[in-house]
C-alpha cells in the first residue's frame, strides 16, 4: 500500500525539513511504500526553492511551488489532488 504524506510549507525550512525526515525514519520502520508532497504556499522568503534543490532528485518526495499563498485548506488540497494524480 503506498502512503502519500502533504505537508505545508511557509518559511519555515529547518521545521520542513525536520518533518520531512521524521516521516523518512518512520518509513523505513513500518510502511512499504511512501511519498511525500511538500506544497511551498508562497514563501516569500525563497525557502521553497532550497527545498526544491534539496529535495528535486528524490523518487520519493515532490516539492510544489504556488506562487501565491492560497490558504491552509487549499494548499493541502494541491498536493492532495497531486499525490492522488501522481501516486493513485
Amino acid at each position: 500500500m503506498r502512503i502519500s504524506f502533504v505537508i505545508l510549507h511557509y518559511n519555515t525550512y529547518e521545521d520542513t525539513i525536520r518533518c520531512v525526515e521524521s516521516i523518512l525514519i518512520l518509513a523505513q520502520k513500518t510502511f512499504e511504500d511512501v511519498s511525500i508532497v511538500v506544497v511551498d504556499n508562497g514563501s516569500p522568503n525563497g525557502t521553497g526553492d532550497l527545498l526544491k534543490g534539496k529535495y528535486g532528485r528524490s523518487e520519493k518526495i515532490d516539492v510544489l511551488l504556488i506562487k501565491d499563498n492560497i490558504g491552509f485548506a487549499r494548499g493541502n488540497n494541491v498536493g492532495f489532488v497531486f499525490a492522488n494524480k501522481k501516486y493513485h
